[in-house]
């Protein structure tokens, strides 16, 4: 059977065009992925006063240090399990009581629901808990809890009435409305749109959910989302001063983790000919004295000879 395949023209006009198109294309994506490189790993806190870089969560090399007023943890030897129990205990139920006293005692109160704490305490956890894990930085505790918020009020926007709404889930009555379908979609939205933007944020799951089966929330629509980004600032605001007066620190960074280069493996030439004349001697030893693979012995040791 012939072959009817065309030869390949190199010089064709139309050849050329697309792959400089496509060399073209190579170049924008990675003279961009670059540029984002460069601006998410740009780190302002070096070059700011100490007492304003060290609650930014910057340390110099070698640097753990309680402030001045935190110097007897370093007198006493505190046990940095003691250190993390004390400082977690005092974080913990200041932040959720500053939450309770400005939700009590500013205009929030006047909001008809009550005081969001699940996310709240589910955000305490994350930050305290596992305060250099990526999903506890401020970019994603701010844009995980952002989305979740978001989502889950154009979700119930979209799905749910709150005049005649009732929560139904726990009676068993799910086909009265759709607080369930807006449940399970403002969860799995929030996950997808986290992932996209690189900000997952466990607790966010909690602000998803709750944000779709409260009657209170529901009612009082994209107001929500305001209302999880004062909870968010509050606590971001407390970590901020609490994990930096003692030997912790918060956070590891801001926009994206540092990128660090693997260090170039030194080669030494003598090892390497050492290591090589070792091989070849081995291989003579392993080799019979036989007629069969006498010159492959004596090219053998001519080489060994040659590398000494």
């Amino acid at each position: 059977m012939r072959d009817l395949t065309l030869p390949r023209d190199d010089s064709s006009p139309t050849l050329q065009g697309k792959e400089e198109k496509a060399l073209l294309l190579k170049r924008l994506y990675k003279s961009s992925k670059n540029f984002e490189s460069k601006v998410l790993n740009y780190d302002i806190r070096p070059g700011l006063p100490y007492w304003v870089s060290r609650f930014l969560g910057y340390r110099s090399e070698n640097e753990s240090r309680p402030i001045w007023l935190l110097k007897w943890m370093d007198k006493f030897r505190v046990p940095n399990l003691l250190e993390s129990c004390l400082c977690d205990f005092f974080a913990s139920f200041t932040t959720i009581l500053l939450i309770c006293t400005v939700f009590s005692t500013t205009s929030l109160a006047k909001l008809p629901i009550p005081i969001v704490l699940a996310p709240a305490g589910a955000v305490v956890i994350s930050i305290y808990g596992y305060p250099l894990a990526p999903v506890s930085s401020p970019r994603n505790v701010l844009l995980g809890q952002f989305w979740a918020s978001l989502v889950s009020s154009i979700v119930t926007k979209i799905l749910l009435d709150h005049n005649t709404m009732t929560v139904t889930v726990e009676r068993g009555e799910m086909g009265r409305n759709l607080v369930w379908l807006a449940a399970c979609l403002s969860l799995a939205i929030t996950i997808v749109v986290q992932n996209i933007t690189r900000s997952l944020h466990p607790p966010g799951g909690a602000t998803a959910v709750l944000g779709s089966v409260s009657p209170g929330i529901v009612e009082i629509g994209f107001k929500y989302i305001g209302l999880v980004m004062a909870m968010v600032l509050i606590i971001l605001g407390l970590a901020l001063i609490i994990q930096n007066i003692s030997r912790r620190r918060y956070p590891m960074y801001w926009l994206s983790p540092p990128k660090t280069e693997a260090p170039a493996k030194s080669y030494d030439p003598e090892k390497g000919l050492a290591k090589l004349k070792q091989m070849v001697s081995e291989m003579i030893t392993f080799l019979e004295e036989s007629d069969e693979n006498s010159e492959i012995r004596s090219m053998l040791a001519e080489i060994l000879e040659k590398m000494k």
